[in-house]
């Protein structure tokens, strides 16, 4: 399946200090008992082109529902319109505390209500950002899982 171009759009680019704009999007795993488990991640630790979604992960929690179950459904809002993605780990590899995901899209689905305008939820990149989170390290696995 086709990782539509709206989501590749939306994961493209790199999150730039000082912007308070930048989108987050949820990476929905299930834990060991059936519960979801929720992870944030932004523009700097997920990318999409035509057939794959990939992305960088230091959670414990989540690696470990991704390593279980082999599942996720990332879900991104852009132009007013939430998609819900179900993805299924295709390879995995790790640097450090970092797990990078190859994950290919297995259904999605689009959920607008009109007039609504969904927005996404933002946050502000700080200057620590890129340091806290390992930045160089995230964007080695992306490009390494991109081949």
């Amino acid at each position: 399946m086709q990782v539509p171009g709206e989501i590749c759009a939306e994961l493209g680019g790199d999150p730039q200090v000082g912007d308070s704009a930048e989108p987050v999007h949820l990476l929905l795993t299930t834990d060991e008992h059936g519960s979801p488990y929720v992870c944030l991640l932004s523009r700097a630790q997920l990318e999409a082109d035509d057939h794959t979604v990939r992305a960088v992960v230091y959670s414990s929690g989540t690696k470990a529902n991704l390593d279980r179950t082999g599942r996720a459904c990332l879900v991104v809002v852009t132009g007013g319109v939430a998609h819900y993605c179900t993805l299924a780990v295709q390879r995995h590899m790790s640097a450090g505390a970092l797990t990078g995901y190859a994950l290919e899209l297995r259904d999605h689905r689009r959920d607008e209500v009109p007039g609504a305008q969904l927005r996404a939820m933002h946050y502000r990149v700080t200057e620590q950002m890129p340091r806290d989170e390992d930045w160089v390290t995230t964007r080695g696995l992306l490009d390494a899982l991109a081949g």
